[in-house]
């Protein structure tokens, strides 16, 4: 219930899903957003495929992610050492893995010290 004068907020529906086999038609979505999940996703490319997909023309996918850098190179020693490190690949090539996907990189720049990369890419329009 929105307060008087204030406008009403969109619903909002949550889903449980597999990221690599989303429940939702082609085109269905105008923007994905993801911070830190590709990192844990056993196919990465997979949900990448699955965000193009889902994406409508001209949409748009903003990602935060660990990126292979050279604080992902020095840190490759804890790999292993407890459960966050054990499950999070955290020296993937972002940009790599959204181009391989089919989606047109337009931003990729290294954040943190190179230890992330912010992505903004997009699905391109149809002719």
């Amino acid at each position: 219930r929105s307060h008087e004068g204030a406008p009403a907020r969109p619903r909002v529906t949550l889903r449980i899903a597999d990221a690599a086999a989303l429940p939702f038609p082609d085109s269905s979505f105008d923007a994905v957003v993801d911070t830190f999940g590709l990192c844990v996703f056993e196919a990465p490319g997979a949900v990448l495929s699955e965000v193009r997909r889902v994406l409508r023309p001209g949409g748009e996918v903003v990602l935060l992610e660990h990126d292979d850098g050279p604080v992902s190179r020095a840190l490759a020693f804890t790999r292993g050492t407890s459960a966050v490190a054990a499950t999070c690949a955290y020296d993937q090539d972002v940009a790599a893995l959204v181009t391989a996907a089919g989606l047109r990189l337009s931003e990729s720049e290294p954040v943190a010290g190179g230890f992330l990369r912010r992505v903004v890419a997009g699905r391109a329009l149809e002719r």
